[in-house]
């Protein structure tokens, strides 16, 4: 969108033909943000600056290397094998076990079946933007603190829960932070110029 508060997708571009819009978080715009554009493109994501990023194949190849090798550091010998739609599958599983309801769900991920199959579908034409957007930054607190994790005294003394989620949260009204990623061992191996 022109304020950079949306991505619109237009059905040419989505597997189920329906154009789709995400609204993105203040993390994920933050990150877009940061990304150093080539100059004349009309692409936020590429390689050559003329053509959107390519090569997925040759990319997720080098990233399970820089996993690997951080396992390995880590003491951990194996990754477990994963393709790219796995994290399609992991974002929608997190998001319910984040107690996004299943509808604004499939939603997000521009899913037209389970409750929106049918004739649920045929008259339910809602598509919940503020759910979707409340949903999209509840997702990204919730990596961003899997990469700026909390203190134990401070998830302690919140009353932290299995949901992942503090009864208030001590970390201040200043949080999220900017992300940073906090490992030097990381950052010098997952570095977004490398892939």
């Amino acid at each position: 969108s022109d304020d950079g508060a949306t991505w619109n997708i237009p059905g040419s571009r989505t597997k189920n033909g329906r154009a789709h819009t995400v609204p993105l978080s203040p993390l994920v715009r933050e990150l877009i943000a940061s990304v150093k554009a080539k100059p004349d493109s009309p692409f936020i994501f590429t390689t050559t600056g003329t053509t959107p990023v390519s090569g997925w194949s040759r990319m997720k190849d080098r990233l399970d290397a820089a996993m690997l090798a951080a396992a390995r550091e880590e003491g951990h010998a194996v990754i477990q094998p994963w393709t790219l739609h796995d994290l399609r599958r992991t974002f929608v599983t997190g998001m319910v076990e984040l107690h996004v309801p299943p509808h604004v769900v499939e939603l997000v991920v521009n899913h037209i079946s389970g409750t929106r199959a049918g004739v649920a579908g045929t008259y339910n034409r809602s598509e919940l933007l503020p759910e979707r957007k409340a949903a999209l930054e509840r997702w990204a607190t919730h990596v961003q603190g899997l990469v700026v994790p909390w203190p134990d005294s401070a998830w302690r003394e919140s009353g932290g829960g299995s949901d992942g989620r503090a009864a208030e949260d001590p970390r201040g009204s200043d949080w999220p932070p900017p992300i940073r990623i906090r490992s030097r061992k990381f950052r010098s191996r997952i570095a977004l110029e490398n892939f």
